[in-house]
């Protein structure tokens, strides 16, 4: 009977452990998605950015030339 309860205490220990181990699996698959996801979308923003900038500045050029023709 004793060898039993043993028996079935370390089952029961086993299921935990591969549960325990499925649960850490499962979460470190589902940060790496998060990553991928805010990595992507940083890179988009800074995409974005690089453009306004370079927008805004073609602009402040069309505006400084024509400051100037107004001279």
């Amino acid at each position: 009977l004793r060898d039993a309860a043993i028996a079935d205490s370390e089952k029961v220990l086993d299921d935990a452990r591969k549960a325990a181990d499925k649960r850490r699996a499962d979460a470190a698959e589902q940060a790496d998605t998060l990553i991928g996801e805010a990595t992507a979308e940083a890179e988009r923003l800074t995409a974005e950015a690089v453009e306004l900038m370079e927008t805004t500045e073609q602009e402040a050029q069309r505006l400084r030339a024509e400051a100037e023709q107004v001279k």
